[in-house]
């Protein structure tokens, strides 16, 4: 008799964790470093950063993942900002309930030391040096109604510490999407996203652009936005994502910050084991319905930005590549004052292992 051959075990050849590391050093121009209106300042910049990705799939299809970067750079010229730094974690696990839903929970913390353009939301119309830390929690469930069908849910809450001039906050909110597969991982998908953001200290603000004592500030942002991702080739290698929204700001005292904002965004990806090449652009356009451009000039305030972003990486040897990436924005205001443009070239060597 035949003895028949045992079913091999694959359950102790799957690697339980699987990671990847990347150290990045480079350097670059940037014509703006403050983003200024009236005296731009340009200067070389050298930089350098870390990533890490490291994931768990089960059985089941239920997932961990693990996500960490860091970016540091310092400007040579005597500038008026000396550096920017950028730090961003992430925990993530999915839990596969059954056949056709899973659950999930995203935790993530950002650190920002960085100049940044506020006068969307705040009575400062320049930029300023944004230092602060945030938190978010991301609780979600998602449902497969059929083949390409699906729903998902997500509850997100985040708390922002800032450093003066800016104040903390609370906002929580949550996200509904309804999307169709596409095949060869491409969807399209619609979702809704209303947020509710309150201030520890702000001020309601006036008609007039005065605080207004012993009030407390809070904004309402519903956001209405269509995702298209579309994979062009079996191989995967072109990739194309259009979106196109609307968001709403309303204000809970007598509308200064009140605004409606119209925003579409296209990128065009190639990519092969060798290169990775991409391009993508977004433009925004925002009204407010209440605040005037100034105290003489009391056209109501609108404004423009464009951003438009280049990259190209080539892999050099197995565990080595070299990127290089250009980066135009610019804010076109009925306000002279929010008014700049900025170019920025850089690159960077990266070794993964």
């Amino acid at each position: 008799m035949v003895a028949q051959a045992q079913p091999v075990e694959l359950i102790p050849l799957l690697p339980k964790w699987d990671s990847i590391f990347t150290l990045k050093a480079g350097g670059g121009y940037k014509d703006n470093v403050a983003l200024s209106h009236f005296a731009p300042e340009a200067s070389a910049f050298v930089s350098g950063g870390a990533e890490g990705i490291i994931s768990r799939l089960y059985l089941d299809g239920s997932q961990l993942n693990f996500y960490l970067s860091g970016e540091d750079r310092h400007y040579l010229a005597p500038v008026s900002v000396d550096k920017e730094q950028l730090v961003f974690a992430l925990a993530q696990g999915n839990k596969v309930l059954t056949e056709s839903s899973d659950a999930s929970l995203a935790l993530e913390y950002i650190y920002q030391d960085q100049i940044v353009d506020v006068s969307v939301t705040e009575t400062i119309r320049e930029a300023i040096e944004a230092v602060g830390h945030t938190v978010t929690a991301r609780p979600g469930f998602r449902k497969n109604l059929d083949r390409a069908v699906w729903f998902s849910l997500e509850l997100p809450a985040t708390r922002q510490f800032f450093e003066s001039p800016l104040d903390d906050y609370w906002e929580v909110g949550a996200k509904f999407t309804m999307g169709h597969d596409l095949g060869n991982k491409s969807t399209l998908s619609l979702s809704y996203q209303p947020s509710y953001l309150a201030f520890d200290n702000v001020n309601q603000i006036a008609a007039d652009g005065t605080s207004i004592p012993g009030t407390q500030r809070a904004f309402f942002q519903p956001d209405l936005r269509v995702v298209w991702r579309q994979h062009w080739d079996t191989n995967q290698h072109w990739r194309t994502t259009v979106r196109v929204g609307c968001r709403i700001n309303d204000d809970n005292g007598p509308g200064y910050f009140n605004f409606a904002q119209l925003y579409s965004s296209g990128e065009i990806r190639y990519r092969t084991d060798a290169w990775e090449i991409s391009a993508d652009a977004k433009l925004s356009f925002f009204h407010y319905n209440v605040q005037t451009v100034s105290a003489t000039d009391l056209s109501k305030r609108e404004r423009q930005e464009l951003f438009v972003n280049l990259r190209c990486e080539r892999k050099l040897y197995k565990s080595l590549k070299l990127a290089a990436a250009y980066e135009f924005e610019q804010i076109f205001s009925n306000d002279v004052v929010e008014n700049y443009t900025v170019n920025t070239v850089s690159g960077s060597l990266q070794w993964e292992f």
